[in-house]
């Protein structure tokens, strides 16, 4: 399935809104955890390798958009998609017909959605409700486990259902204004019907996370993340994911915000059978006019 129609329509949505700086400065991304945060417009990509004997990596485009208004309501859309770098060989079709070779890249399961929340003092509170889109391949395609382990319902066949999650982030005053620690926990659940899949099994995953991060300078962050979910009750295999790791980011967090904020996140990620060894690249693009407005 072309993913004309669902970027078609995040870009209708977010274009909705009307864009605007917040009044505080925004948040910085962690590694592991839920993407959303309180930022002005952002585009952001997530490339994903692993020691998996799958041969597969992963690429997540994520966009997001901030209303003007007090609410701090927020719209947003995530599009995974997986690139098989060691395909079969070529499959001889029915009837003598000419030989066919599999897709190597597909689609995931999009999500998009809106969510908001605001802050009050040093505690931020963010509610999320997402819809699932069956843009997913219909035939059986690896996927690499992703050390994003709330994101394992993206990963199904063609799918269709709906996703929740709160987080609650606090802020710990440092000796100056650009050190200083941030502690955020959330929890969710997702509920997708494999529509692919024959009498399109329901998945009902809960799913949970935690993190720190630091604030070394007014340029660098570091954070250590863990994320948990399981999938009880299909098959009768509780099927957990639970993953672990460390991300350093460069992104200028006081006064004027960087436009360009990359990322480097170590991860080890047990799913299910074994552990993986993964390396995640995020690049965040942020709308430089819109970051220039935050106050020094």
């Amino acid at each position: 399935m072309s993913a004309a129609p669902v970027l078609a329509l995040t870009v209708a949505l977010l274009g909705a809104a009307r864009l605007a700086a917040a009044d505080d400065a925004p948040d910085l991304p962690f590694g592991l955890l839920d993407r959303m945060r309180f930022t002005p417009f952002y585009l952001g990509a997530t490339d994903e390798v692993a020691t998996s004997p799958q041969a597969t990596m992963s690429l997540t485009l994520h966009v997001q958009a901030s209303t003007d208004c007090e609410c701090r309501f927020s719209f947003y859309g995530t599009l995974p998609i997986s690139i098989e770098l060691d395909p079969d060989p070529l499959r001889i079709a029915a009837a003598g017909g000419p030989p066919i070779r599999d897709p190597r890249t597909v689609l995931g399961t999009a999500d998009i959605g809106v969510f908001g929340g605001g802050r009050r003092g040093s505690v931020t509170t963010i509610f999320r409700v997402g819809a699932l889109l069956p843009t997913g391949a219909r035939d059986p395609h690896p996927w690499l486990p992703s050390a994003r382990a709330g994101d394992r319902v993206l990963e199904f066949p063609r799918s269709a259902g709906v996703r929740t999650s709160i987080s609650r982030q606090y802020v710990e005053d440092g000796a100056d204004s650009t050190r200083h620690a941030t502690f955020r926990v959330e929890a969710g659940i997702d509920v997708a019907a494999v529509l692919a899949d024959p009498g399109n099994p329901v998945h009902v995953i809960p799913r949970a996370g935690a993190g720190m991060l630091v604030t070394h300078s007014a340029t660098l962050s570091y954070s250590l993340d863990t994320a948990l979910s399981a999938d009880p009750f299909v098959d009768g295999h509780t099927m957990l994911r639970w993953s672990a790791g460390v991300t350093a980011r460069y992104a200028r967090h006081h006064g004027h915000v960087s436009f360009l904020q990359p990322a480097v996140t170590l991860a080890t990620t047990y799913a299910g059978d074994g552990w993986v060894e993964s390396l995640l690249v995020d690049l965040i693009a942020t709308s430089a006019a819109l970051a220039d407005g935050y106050p020094e």
